[in-house]
Formats: C-alpha cells, sequence, structure tokens
C-alpha cells in the first residue's frame, strides 16, 4: 500500500503522533486501533518505512515547502491536509 492509499481523506492523517484511534489518543502506528496517521506512521503502517521513501519525501518537501525535514514541518500548526497530500502526490510513495 502507498502512503497516497492510506491518507486518502484529511480524518486519516493526524500530527504530533505516529497514530491515533477514534478517540483521538495516540497508539502505535501498526494498531488495529489506529484511524489516523502522521506521515512517518503512515511510511510504518505501509511498510515504507526505508532510507528511499524518506529520500522521496524530503526531496518533494524542499521543492514545496523550503524544508526537508518533513515530520518537523507536518507538525507545524499551520500545515493543512492538503500541503501533506500535495507532498505525497509529489514523492509518488
Amino acid at each position: 500500500m502507498k502512503i497516497l492509499e492510506l491518507l486518502d481523506r484529511p480524518e486519516k492523517w493526524t500530527k504530533e503522533a505516529f497514530a491515533r484511534n477514534s478517540s483521538g489518543e495516540g497508539v502505535d502506528s501498526d494498531s488495529t486501533a489506529a484511524v489516523s496517521w502522521c506521515l512517518e506512521g503512515a511510511m510504518r503502517r505501509c511498510g515504507l518505512w526505508s532510507s528511499e521513501t524518506s529520500h522521496k519525501l524530503m526531496n518533494a518537501c524542499q521543492s514545496l515547502y523550503g524544508t526537508t525535514n518533513y515530520e518537523e514541518w507536518q507538525d507545524r500548526p499551520e500545515t493543512t491536509f492538503e500541503q501533506v497530500w500535495a507532498l505525497v502526490v509529489l514523492a509518488d510513495v
């Protein structure tokens, strides 16, 4: 599965936790209770935790938002789902 498939709706993305359950509590990205994921959590859930995927996200984040630190960038209060979606589309992950 690609990150694009997992994070296909705004309610499936989260910040400041690898994943969250339906009550909004932080859970492991592989938990069966997980209903939303951050970028890193989505990478882990999809089995894409690798330097190749990370580099694709870093390059796309640099191109779009001027930073390679996509983990810190996506946790910023002003970062939106639409921006995260654009990032994963450009990275093709």
